[in-house]
């Protein structure tokens, strides 16, 4: 995958490079706060809720060994297209390495 693909949460944005996720929190004025990148590789299950006409939704990267809600990121119902994409794509490279035994990157 050459592209990247990005979405972008309510104060959060994921993006997927093919070989990465990036998430970047951002405070309230817009300035980017932390971000955290998180190798394919590692990443064991995405957790995802729909967004609903009022809750908001939330995709989560579950990375095994660790004990942390600091890889979610929460949307509103018009940006769940986009991040139901990239949840794809990220499951779809996952899935991919697992079965040809390529578990780093």
């Amino acid at each position: 995958m050459s592209n990247i693909m990005e979405a972008q949460g309510k104060r959060s944005a994921v993006s997927f490079d093919g070989n990465h996720v990036t998430l970047t929190h951002q405070a309230a004025n817009g300035d980017a706060r932390d971000q955290i990148r998180i190798s394919v590789a590692h990443i064991s299950a995405v957790r995802w809720t729909p967004a609903g006409a009022v809750l908001s939704g939330f995709i989560q990267f579950v990375v095994a060994g660790t004990a942390t809600d600091g890889y979610a990121v929460s949307f509103n119902h018009s940006r769940q297209a986009a991040m139901e994409d990239l949840m794809h794509a990220v499951q779809e490279t996952a899935a991919l390495r697992a079965s040809s035994g390529r578990l780093t990157a």
